[in-house]
């Protein structure tokens, strides 16, 4: 690109005080917010990009809250995922277990088939647990 042209884009850009949003607004009218995303993150430290994650999991409400864990060999963990409250319960014996899901708000059980039951127990059961 020719550097005057781009001189004075850039003026005029600090002329109208372009904030955030409106670069945003700039960056995907012309179609380059995935190359952008990726130069920026690509220029980044481990750890800016790391906080930025567990920014964006909180604002989303993915934050895993655990309230309450193991007590006579029932795990039973209260969490917020994506916005709505849920109760994991691990029931273990000889070896075994048996995980049982449900939603703390409607006090419905989350069905084993439902993608959900396995992303929540699979946090669970790997010590995925942010507080």
């Amino acid at each position: 690109m020719n550097s005057k042209i781009l001189k004075n884009t850039i003026e005029i850009l600090k002329a109208m005080d372009v904030n955030g949003e409106t670069m945003e607004q700039l960056i995907r009218d012309l179609g380059m917010e995935d190359q952008m995303l990726r130069q920026l993150v690509m220029k980044s430290d481990v750890d800016t990009l790391d906080q930025l994650i567990k920014e964006k999991k909180e604002l989303d409400g993915d934050e895993i809250q655990v309230y309450c864990i193991e007590e006579y060999n029932i795990q039973q963990v209260d969490l917020l995922y994506k916005g709505a409250e849920y109760r994991v319960e691990v029931k273990n014996w000889d070896g075994d277990s048996m995980c049982i899901v449900s939603d703390l708000v409607t006090g419905t059980e989350i069905h084993c088939a439902d993608p959900l039951f396995d992303e929540l127990t699979d946090c669970v059961m790997n010590g995925v647990l942010a507080k």
